[in-house]
């Protein structure tokens, strides 16, 4: 019977048929990416406590850390949380945020809504949030309702834990008067 001696019949072929198609397989392969200095975090949760020791929580959808030491934290649907363990917590959502770790803030835009926990509701297009102090203000403008009625502003601040709101610039406001009590004979 007749051989036939191809490529893959010789140690030599054998080895430029191996080589060859190393050669076509890294052609072939996606190019490898540099290695990304980003850490994404899915659902993540920060906890911690302003300098008068109220708890604060920062959530989000997702978040994305740069680790080249900047301490930003870019937020997809954050969530914050001030005064977490008081009696009448302030609760933040956005649409997007940035926290700042080594600033002890975090910058929210993108529908920002502020609700108090005694029934009062305000919006925003963008809110700053001082961690340190649990300070929150903007100026971007606000609009907001609540028991007492409803306000508009160009800016405003939210101290002491939402017992002080301070508004300013163009303020409009309607207060609307609880019905009178009828006394009782």
């Amino acid at each position: 019977p007749q051989t036939l001696y191809g490529l893959a019949d010789s140690p030599v072929g054998l080895a430029a048929w191996i080589g060859g198609r190393s050669v076509v397989a890294k052609m072939a392969a996606p190019p490898k990416q540099a290695q990304s200095n980003v850490i994404r975090m899915v659902n993540p949760r920060f906890y911690g406590r302003d300098t008068s020791n109220r708890a604060f929580v920062v959530g989000a959808g997702q978040a994305q850390r740069d680790s080249n030491g900047s301490g930003a934290i870019s937020l997809d649907a954050p969530t914050v949380t001030l005064d977490a363990e008081g009696a009448n917590p302030t609760h933040i959502e956005a649409g997007k945020g940035v926290y700042r770790e080594n600033q002890k803030s975090m910058d929210l835009n993108g529908n920002v809504l502020l609700q108090d926990g005694q029934g009062n509701s305000f919006t925003t297009p963008r809110a700053n949030i001082d961690t340190k102090t649990g300070i929150v203000s903007g100026d971007q403008g606000v609009r907001g309702q609540g028991p007492l009625g409803q306000i508009d502003a160009s800016s405003y601040g939210v101290y002491d834990s939402g017992k002080r709101i301070v508004f300013r610039g163009g303020v409009h406001a309607r207060i609307e008067q609880a019905a009178p009590r009828r006394r009782q004979k």
